[in-house]
């Protein structure tokens, strides 16, 4: 059997990294998600599209940060739908406080 292997997945192999893998087309995903496209949360076969579904270990994204210009506007996550942060509490346990 043939193990299929992202790209992403492969450079962390050859550098040995151990850091979760930050990306960005989550953040779109989940802007038309709240916008009530919520068919967008899963692909195909069922998962969440991405790094997130194939590797959720290692996936992380950023709904507003400094590269998504969250002063600026230029991709604004949703008026009202904003949540302050997502903080790891444990292991892979997060936790949500809103606004």
């Amino acid at each position: 059997m043939v193990e299929r292997i992202h790209p992403i997945h492969i450079g962390c192999r050859s550098h040995g990294s151990t850091s979760p893998l930050p990306k960005r087309s989550p953040k779109g995903i989940l802007n038309a998600a709240v916008d009530g496209e919520l068919w967008r949360l899963a692909d195909a076969q069922g998962k969440v599209p991405d790094v997130i579904g194939w590797w959720p270990a290692k996936a992380v994204t950023f709904v507003d940060n400094h590269d998504t210009g969250s002063t600026q506007r230029r991709w604004p996550f949703p008026d009202g739908k904003v949540m302050r942060r997502a903080t790891p509490t444990s292991s892979r346990t997060p936790a949500t406080h809103a606004l």
